[in-house]
């Protein structure tokens, strides 16, 4: 009888502190302060970098709770000599739910399938850097067989907790032990012409372009996250999950997917 008193007993300990250690983890009685400041760091991204001028999107407010989303942006940006468009999606929030959903699921869950394979690629520290920093992204060409519009979307992404993008096997994993975390994508539509497999390659040029100005704001040196007094972005910039109350834009106009996080 008292050897299963004690059993249980020890059961009920491990219960109780699991649940703590679990509680802790994921903030459930503690603000987490890192993805406050994540989320205020934000709104430092330019709206305009270089010859790219931007205007606000908006995600859902399934999108955001379903996601995880502490806060975001989500802005179309036009370079002002070329009319190039792309799509630029940051999110904010705990790792574990920011780390899920790259666009292999996300498109696929809206009937997008991946043309011929992802790949990787790098990206300068610093616009003009040779090779021996760069941020390392990947990269796939999504194609609806439903839709008889040709055009494709090519999409971007990476993770960062640090300013240093990456996009590992293993996201959840890798990025399991930070405090907060990033997710980008950024996107261009283009049609495919006879012979030609390779797009226009604007969202490479604009991310050679923007990723070191990203990169700038979101580790501080356009808002201070240390700052308390530093005011919280106004809205429609960047929208907490708790807070938003915008509807799903339209993507009509831009041919592309509604950037999903949910399979």
């Amino acid at each position: 009888m008292k050897r299963c008193d004690a059993l249980t007993i020890c059961a009920l300990v491990l219960l109780i502190a699991g649940g703590l250690i679990h509680g802790l983890a994921s903030h459930r009685w503690i603000a987490n302060t890192a993805v406050e400041q994540a989320v205020r760091r934000l709104s430092a991204v330019p709206r305009t970098i270089g010859d790219w001028q931007s205007e606000e999107l908006h995600l859902s407010d399934a999108e955001l709770t379903i996601g995880g989303i502490a806060g975001y942006i989500k802005r179309e940006y036009t370079h002002a000599q070329t009319g190039a468009r792309v799509t630029l999606l940051l999110v904010a929030g705990e790792p574990g739910p920011i780390s899920l959903h790259p666009p292999t699921v996300c498109f696929s869950g809206r009937g997008f399938h991946v043309y011929g394979h992802e790949a990787g690629c790098g990206i300068p520290y610093a616009e003009g850097e040779d090779d021996a920093r760069r941020h390392l992204l990947r990269y796939a060409d999504f194609t609806n067989p439903a839709d008889v519009d040709p055009s494709m979307v090519r999409v971007y992404w990476a993770w960062t907790p640090d300013g240093c993008w990456q996009s590992p096997d293993l996201p959840r994993l890798t990025f399991a032990g930070e405090s907060s975390l990033y997710k980008m994508y950024v996107s261009e539509l283009w049609v495919p012409e006879p012979g030609v497999r390779e797009d226009t390659g604007t969202a490479r040029l604009f991310l050679e372009t923007a990723l070191p100005e990203i990169t700038r704001a979101l580790t501080g040196n356009g808002v201070s996250a240390d700052d308390s007094s530093s005011p919280m972005p106004s809205p429609g910039v960047v929208q907490s999950r708790q807070t938003s109350n915008m509807r799903l834009a339209s993507s009509a106009s831009s041919g592309e997917p509604s950037c999903c996080l949910t399979n």
